[in-house]
């Protein structure tokens, strides 16, 4: 049997694939709707800028809400490596799609 790992690892670990399909999200929100595009680079100076702030501020606030919500012992080391890896995959092949596709 795997040990199990901490709650901060997990938490961590699942803010992570969050993050990923959040990007995605908002890679796809800003290259389909102009203005979205256009707020962020007036708001943070470039838009790239504001995705990267959202997504890590995201990252890391969700990181601390997890690691205090106990799930250490509850999700096993291997279901967090595949929804880790699935999270990312589907972010990064996404993109690539979107942009192979519609660019």
């Amino acid at each position: 049997m795997t040990a199990a790992l901490s709650d901060r690892a997990v938490g961590f670990g699942l803010a992570a694939a969050l993050a990923a399909l959040a990007d995605l999200g908002l890679v796809l929100l800003k290259q389909t709707h102009p203005a979205v595009l256009a707020w962020m680079a007036r708001v943070f100076g470039h838009h790239w800028i504001g995705h990267g702030v959202l997504v890590i501020g995201l990252y890391a606030g969700a990181g601390l809400l997890l690691s205090r919500a106990g799930l250490g012992r509850r999700i096993p080391p291997d279901l967090l490596r595949r929804l880790f890896l699935a999270a990312m995959l589907a972010s990064g092949g996404g993109i690539l799609v979107f942009f192979i596709v519609f660019d």
